[in-house]
């Protein structure tokens, strides 16, 4: 969403705690196995679209081209946080985001390209205590410039143009008609809008998830069949080379009989 405050922080942590709940009910056979394989290189993170709203109007208002200030700034200090009624929404059912922080593109991609190549492990989640993140605008030819997306939510009513960084970075893009909680709850429906909100990006999460898993599945699957059909071309080509080795070994076998028999006519 626009700040990565509210609406797509509560959405990364439902789809984390459904990957965490699909594992723990799978069992210990080899399909099982091979699908806790596949739920382990799925890559969930949540971003927001508007980079200047991650940070507070305090860094904004001060900004000038020899301070610190928003996407430039080395220190978190100024950073907005997850609004309080989504993590406090999100608690009521088990789900802990507050340790989340809303971030920019840039710093996801140079966190994913960071934990993919420091570890095998291809999760990974930004927290309050984990190190600094980048915080630097970095130019479209970027070292980040190439990171892609199998599939991106948008979960505001935001303008092209804020939507382009990641739209382009994206192999599918998905569109969720989900309300601003904020505005339901100031609107009169109180507190009760976040959990609401909560619910409905519940239920969506769970169908989207499903889907990819699926899809992943389906993709597994074919190229397991490919493999099988490359490495049984390559069985009958070596078939077939021994057979003509064999047969290439008999005319010469009978080549070379029917030069000794000659051989034998000619001495009588």
């Amino acid at each position: 969403c626009k700040s990565n405050s509210c609406r797509s922080q509560m959405a990364e942590g439902w789809a984390k705690r459904w990957i965490q709940d699909r594992k723990a009910s799978t069992s210990a056979s080899t399909v099982a196995m091979e699908e806790r394989d596949l739920l382990e290189d799925i890559v969930v993170a949540s971003v927001a679209l508007d980079a200047a709203s991650v940070f507070g109007a305090a860094a904004s208002s001060s900004c000038s081209e020899t301070t610190c200030c928003g996407d430039r700034c080395e220190t978190v200090a100024e950073r907005k946080l997850v609004k309080s009624m989504a993590v406090q929404a999100m608690s009521l059912d088990g789900v802990d985001i507050s340790t989340h922080v809303p971030k920019t593109v840039e710093e996801l991609a140079a966190s994913l390209a960071s934990s993919s190549s420091s570890s095998t492990t291809k999760t990974h989640a930004l927290r309050k205590q984990e190190p600094h993140f980048q915080n630097k605008h970095e130019p479209e030819n970027s070292q980040h410039g190439d990171m892609m997306m199998d599939k991106l939510i948008v979960l505001c009513s935001c303008g092209d143009e804020m939507k382009s960084q990641l739209v382009r970075r994206s192999v599918s893009v998905e569109e969720w008609n989900v309300d601003a909680p904020t505005a339901a709850a100031q609107s009169g429906e109180g507190a009760s809008a976040y959990r609401r909100v909560s619910q409905d990006i519940r239920l969506k999460v769970d169908t989207l998830m499903e889907q990819i898993v699926n899809e992943k599945k389906q993709q597994q699957q074919h190229m397991q069949h490919m493999q099988q059909q490359h490495e049984l071309r390559i069985e009958r080509e070596r078939e077939h080379q021994q057979v003509n080795i064999a047969m290439e070994d008999v005319l010469t076998s009978e080549a070379a009989g029917a030069v000794l028999s000659g051989k034998e006519i000619v001495g009588n």
